[in-house]
């Protein structure tokens, strides 16, 4: 056995407690930088769960003043606050690392809070009432607004304390009880918990625990983009009709596309935004069509190929249009926007009933203009929204309805119409097409009914098309 001398033997040892040491001292370094690294990232959390806690705050207490404002100026004030409010709790919430967790309830209640406060407001300054069941909703929404705030005023003052760092605060957020995943995922889905025997579930995430925390909320319907009404809705013109079968479907599109019903294949069935469809596709994938599983009507038609130079007139294109329309069994259409993307003409088609433009049951078509062949339809809004049976109850005249208008407008034209509210409740209404002094052309729509001014929007006529902004 080889023996080292005494000398070389301690040059050795050394050298090996010097690369220690060197080698501690980096790894306390790096541990150091990690760590302060870790803090730094956990930084914006802590001010994300500050920035939601305060804002919850700010809506709870502005709803309660709320309860005592008595002038549509204060409303609207108020309305204004919340809705900045619920603003800013989104933007956090959405900074926070929710994992694969569904924020679905608490994103909803964010968007309805503000958009019901305004609702509210809107109503107060057109001088109508607000009931006592829209009093109790305002009420409820800020009381929902307090509980929450607490709850995370609680979390935000435990992270200070415990002075958590970005580990704890990933682990906090990440879901921790697999019993609770069920519940959350039903959740997301818009129902309610069925896990725990009713009990709201035990979870070490507080963004769970917040969504969890909706489960027994009560459905809020108004006119509204967020309204729960919006996530319900069918229609009453597809329920008329009878389910065919997967081979009746198969011909109904061949026939829509003008090819044997042999080259078709299915696709798939969907849910189009409630309509309830047969999708296909032709054998050289040129040609998806969808048709509604009752009725068997077309749905939705797409081609997929390039679009070559332009050689077809738009009024020709139109022409083209109009007559796939009527074959398809949409008639009384009328063209009423245009735009030009890519030598396609896009067109936005609406029918026509007793001298009213029913513009909430418009078609989409879309030409080629290299030859004129039709290469889109959607029929969506007109599937869901076509009502059996109408009725236009005037309150008041053209003339009376003219007189809203602003003096900087000069009339050139009116039609009747109808068109939809925020919350896709329909307003029959006079449709002012008119001309502002600086040149623009202004549609202005007065509701028939009672002499409010619904909607007004800007007529565009330029290079793309006529299209409104």
């Amino acid at each position: 056995m080889m023996r080292i001398k005494k000398k070389y033997f301690v040059v050795i040892l050394s050298y090996l407690i010097t690369a220690a040491v060197v080698l501690g001292g980096f790894v306390i370094q790096g541990k150091m930088e990690i760590h302060d690294n870790q803090q730094k990232m956990s930084a914006p959390y802590r001010a994300n769960f500050a920035s939601l806690a305060d804002s919850l705050n700010t809506i709870d207490i502005t709803l309660q003043k709320g309860a005592y404002a008595t002038t549509p100026y204060q409303a609207m004030i108020l309305a204004a606050n919340v809705w900045l409010e619920a603003g800013s709790a989104k933007v956090a919430l959405e900074q926070l690392p929710v994992y694969d967790l569904t924020m679905t309830n608490t994103s909803r209640y964010l968007n309805q809070v503000g958009e019901y406060a305004f609702y509210l407001a809107k109503k107060a300054v057109s001088g109508e009432e607000i009931t006592e069941e829209e009093q109790k909703n305002l009420q409820q929404l800020g009381k929902t607004a307090g509980q929450l705030s607490a709850e995370m005023q609680e979390l935000q003052q435990t992270i200070m304390n415990d002075g958590a760092g970005y580990k704890e605060l990933t682990e906090m957020l990440k879901r921790k009880v697999e019993e609770s995943e069920d519940a959350v995922e039903t959740l997301a889905a818009g129902g309610e918990s069925n896990s725990g025997g009713g009990q709201e579930e035990e979870t070490g995430n507080p963004l769970e625990k917040l969504e969890l925390s909706f489960s027994k909320d009560a459905k809020l319907v108004y006119d509204g983009l967020f309204s729960d009404h919006m996530k319900d809705r069918h229609s009453e013109y597809i329920d008329g009709f009878s389910e065919i079968s997967e081979e009746d479907a198969k011909n109904k599109a061949a026939a829509a596309i003008g090819i044997p019903a042999e080259n078709l294949y299915k696709t798939g069935e969907v849910d189009g935004n409630g309509l309830y469809c047969y999708a296909f596709a032709d054998t050289e994938n040129q040609w998806a069509v969808s048709v509604t599983k009752k009725g068997g009507l077309l749905q939705t038609l797409s081609r997929n190929r390039e679009i070559g130079d332009l050689t077809v007139s738009d009024d020709d294109a139109i022409k083209n249009a109009s007559e796939f329309l009527s074959r398809s069994g949409f008639t009384d259409f009328l063209p009423v926007f245009r735009t030009i993307d890519g030598n396609i003409l896009n067109l936005v088609f609406a029918p026509q009933r007793d001298g009213v433009i029913i513009y909430t049951e418009k078609i989409s078509v879309g030409v080629a203009l290299d030859n004129g062949e039709i290469v889109f339809i959607e029929t969506s809004e007109y599937l869901m929204n076509k009502k059996l049976v109408r009725s236009f109850n005037r309150g008041i005249s053209q003339q009376e309805a003219a007189k809203t208008l602003s003096d900087r407008l000069t009339e050139q034209e009116c039609r009747q119409a109808v068109i939809f509210s925020d919350g896709n409740y329909e307003n029959f209404c006079y449709e002012f097409k008119t001309v502002s002094d600086d040149g623009k052309t202004i549609l202005v729509y007065i509701n028939a009914e009672n002499g409010r001014e619904e909607k007004i929007a800007i007529f565009n006529d330029d290079d793309r098309g006529q299209y409104l902004s």
